[in-house]
């Protein structure tokens, strides 16, 4: 049995588009095991003719939060208003918190001892390469050196920072 006619035997635009993304909705649930589009920074997508590429262009052409998203390095941006645009996995599991609870939380929510009379990107430029001390979901203190933010010009609106967690070696030293 034939399926609908429609004028033209073509089937209207909008019910096209409607079901791709009904479909698309489909292929997020079962890639990432969420209905949350904010999850689609972790899926990747292959492109054809991948494998005849040089590594240098198939690195060239992953997204940028993507490799930050795997680093194993915590990797945290900040707004200069404060706001958290940006926690990797390595950084939600050091502070345990889940990543879409880092974008919920401030600077001010993590930076334990940061001054209350700069912005967050200046605060973070000033505590480049010196050990600070963040917040963990639990209320503990985490010690962690910070690095020189990724972003250096002066009119970045955001500072990527990562961060290494030194609480355990600084906890057996003593200090």
């Amino acid at each position: 049995m034939p399926g609908p006619r429609y004028v033209g035997g073509q089937c209207p635009r909008r019910s096209y588009l409607a079901i791709r993304a009904s479909e698309l909705w489909y292929e997020l649930l079962i890639v990432t095991g969420s209905d949350d589009p904010g999850e689609l920074g972790s899926m990747e997508r292959r492109r054809t003719g991948q494998a005849s590429q040089s590594p240098i262009e198939v690195l060239s052409q992953l997204p940028s939060l993507v490799v930050l998203d795997r680093l194993p390095v915590a990797a945290l941006a900040v707004a200069d208003d404060g706001a958290i645009v940006f926690a990797n996995r390595a950084c939600a599991e050091m502070l345990g918190f889940t990543q879409k609870e880092m974008t919920a939380l401030t600077f001010r929510d993590l930076f334990c001892a940061m001054p209350a009379d700069s912005s967050a990107v200046a605060a973070m430029r000033a505590s480049a390469g010196v050990i600070v001390e963040l917040k963990h979901r639990d209320g503990s203190p985490v010690k962690a050196r910070m690095s020189k933010s990724a972003l250096q010009r002066d009119d970045d609106p955001v500072a990527l920072a990562t961060f290494q967690d030194l609480t355990e070696e600084l906890w057996v030293r003593g200090s």
